[in-house]
């Protein structure tokens, strides 16, 4: 009985005179539960770019390692490494993007993978290498080869530790260095030989 009249006392507190008590959520609860969302939301799709991006960094990696392989192979076939050959540029494509979107270096990059796969591709024993690539990684229309983020790779012959072959992904960001700008893209490049990372 005793509970009751606090019960009473209470709701007839918090009710204006005359009305009846309201089972409804406050304001400031209301709040509260979008804020929470929110954050919970943040965190989801933060921690969901951070997978997506250490999935491509991880299949970059891959497909260097491979490619290195098939550099060795042809090296081990021919007794040299496959040359920078910068003489062959690539073809536009029929939405005629190249040209329009790469800066003079990221243009060179291109053509020296050109290269790259065309001196791969020739040599049977390295061809068979390049062949464990994934599918997303060669795109025999244009020639070329390109990372998990689905960017064109560059090759420089001599340019890796030690004055060995490199392949080198642009990254996240898809940009090289740009000499004309002189800003360095290169801090989140991916090399095959692991500098600067």
């Amino acid at each position: 009985m005793n509970a009751d009249r606090k019960r009473s006392r209470h709701v007839a507190a918090a009710c204006p005179a005359g009305s009846a008590p309201r089972n409804a959520f406050t304001l400031i609860e209301v709040l509260v539960v979008i804020v929470i969302l929110g954050v919970l939301v943040a965190l989801v799709v933060g921690v969901s770019r951070y997978i997506t991006d250490k999935a491509a960094h991880d299949n970059t990696v891959s497909i260097q390692t491979i490619l290195t392989s098939a550099i060795n192979v042809y090296h081990q076939a021919q007794g040299e490494y496959p040359v920078e050959d910068t003489s062959n540029p690539p073809v536009p494509t029929s939405s005629g993007t190249y040209g329009y979107r790469f800066a003079t270096d990221q243009w060179q990059a291109v053509v020296r993978n050109r290269s790259l796969w065309s001196q791969l591709s020739g040599e049977p024993a390295s061809a068979k290498v390049i062949q464990k690539l994934p599918t997303d990684a060669m795109y025999p229309a244009e020639r070329l080869f390109r990372d998990g983020y689905g960017r064109d790779l560059d090759y420089r012959q001599s340019a890796g530790l030690g004055g060995t072959p490199v392949v080198i992904s642009p990254g996240a960001d898809g940009r090289f260095y740009d000499p004309s700008k002189k800003v360095d893209y290169e801090t989140d490049n991916i090399r095959s030989d692991g500098k600067g990372q």
